[in-house]
């Protein structure tokens, strides 16, 4: 991933040679974040293409993650498991 410092330097070296092409292409950019890199590389009235990145082929499932407690909880109950069994397995 680009940041600001390096696409402001190249907004600077495409100042200095304009009549050179430059193209910026990004994943997953939103409007403001591609506003935002026209403004910084200096690009005046650029053409932009946008295409769907919906993927049928990539699925998400959301679960409920672990509460805070349950989840030390369930890591100390391991640590202490992996501990005993290290210690039986030296014996």
């Amino acid at each position: 991933m680009t940041s600001d410092r390096n696409i402001h330097k190249w907004g600077m070296l495409h100042q200095q040679f304009p009549q050179i092409p430059i193209i910026a292409l990004t994943a997953t950019a939103d409007k403001i974040t591609r506003e935002d890199i026209i403004r910084q590389l200096h690009l005046v009235q650029p053409r932009t293409f946008i295409s769907s990145f919906d993927r049928p082929n990539i699925s998400l499932d959301v679960k409920r993650g672990f509460q805070a407690k349950r989840k030390i909880k369930r890591f100390w109950n391991l640590s202490i498991a992996t501990e005993k069994k290290a210690e039986s397995s030296t014996a």
